[in-house]
């Protein structure tokens, strides 16, 4: 127990030493729009966002399907058995 103890206080101290060394990094606004464009327009990021469109688009599909499906059955048994 002791032992875990003096870990944990360990730690603490390199945080605080680590915290108290380093300062926190704040990047030019240009450049975050720079990268967020490059990113965005890359070839990989496009290809996902066609996949999630498609399988968006298929999920609605089925979604209308099923729908239509359940109405047109409940109409075809009657109003007894719905």
């Amino acid at each position: 127990m002791t032992d875990e103890k003096n870990k944990n206080e360990q730690l603490l101290a390199l945080e605080r030493s680590l915290r108290e060394g380093l300062s926190p990094v704040a990047p030019r606004q240009a450049f975050v729009g720079t990268l967020r464009t490059r990113l965005e327009d890359s070839p990989i990021y496009q290809k996902k966002r066609r996949m999630a469109a498609t399988l968006l688009t298929v999920a609605g599909g089925v979604v209308f399907g099923l729908s239509v499906f359940l109405i047109a059955r409940g109409f075809m048994q009657g109003p007894g058995k719905a």
